[in-house]
């Protein structure tokens, strides 16, 4: 309709503003879930995500950049820090490593695309990630996870061979003794209940929830590794009906704030209407 009027000349003057030309974009809607990354500047951020993230898919809305005013810090590990500490997950002295992380999972059909994806990952600073050995041994053989060298990013994932294409939100559980009551929590949130749930006590536990035909929600327990709380990122979940989410805090018109049992940061929010 805009453009069909502007080609009819009757869009020259719009409050002031002469419209000189009109280009095409691409709107992606919301998911149901997704992780917002807040950065000083997000360039590095973005130059580190998208040639891992474009052999998947060219829209990605699950993951999302947001610039803060507080300068580059916010978002590289401090100097007492670094992925080498982090990186092999099997040694006991290892410092935790994100409690978040993305999965892409690659349909078997698109094994050129995933292995594209898994060769650009070390050319922008990520790193494979070495479980705890009992860990890996009883994982899928296509489910390879990453760090970033200097960057606070969640952990990535490809797993490869899969039925269909689609992504995995994964919140680590950090104590296996929380891991029942984060289910509850999480399935309340998004008010759906899992259709895999695994057992504590093993060696992983995982509780899966649909989200989408697309996504997923993974709670999971690894024995082992270790994980901690980001400072600077959030789970966005998408409610209908907020009012009966217990303990929220309004940040401002349809978004609120609420920390998980284990104190990882989610804001709510709702669609305009």
């Amino acid at each position: 309709m805009l453009g069909q009027l502007f080609l009819q000349g009757r869009l020259e003057n719009i409050v002031g503003m002469k419209v000189r030309e009109i280009e095409p974009t691409l709107l992606c809607s919301l998911p149901h879930c997704f992780v917002e990354i807040e950065a000083g500047y997000c360039d590095r951020l973005f130059q580190s995500l998208v040639p891992a993230i474009l052999p998947f898919s060219s829209c990605f809305p699950f993951a999302r950049l947001r610039e803060s005013d507080d300068g580059d810090k916010n978002h590289t590990m401090s100097s007492s820090t670094s992925a080498e500490e982090m990186l092999d997950q099997s040694k006991g002295n290892q410092l935790p490593v994100p409690v978040l992380g993305i999965t892409l999972q690659f349909q078997g059909s698109n094994q050129l695309l995933a292995a594209r994806s898994l060769q650009s990952l070390p050319e922008v600073g990520w790193q494979p990630l070495v479980l705890p050995g009992a860990v890996a041994r009883v994982l899928d053989d296509g489910l390879h996870y990453f760090i970033h060298e200097s960057l606070s990013l969640p952990l990535l994932a490809v797993k490869t061979g899969c039925p269909q294409a689609g992504v995995q939100l994964v919140v680590f559980v950090q104590e296996e003794g929380n891991f029942r009551v984060m289910e509850q929590f999480y399935s309340k949130l998004f008010g759906v209940k899992p259709i895999e749930q695994g057992t504590p006590g093993g060696t992983i536990c995982t509780s899966i929830m649909p989200l989408s035909p697309q996504m997923e929600f993974v709670l999971a327990f690894y024995r082992g590794l270790k994980t901690q709380s980001m400072k600077k990122a959030a789970l966005y979940v998408h409610v209908k009906d907020v009012y009966t989410i217990r303990g929220i805090i309004k940040i401002c018109t349809d978004y609120w704030h609420i920390n998980d049992p284990e104190g990882n940061r989610i804001v709510i929010f709702q669609s305009l209407k």
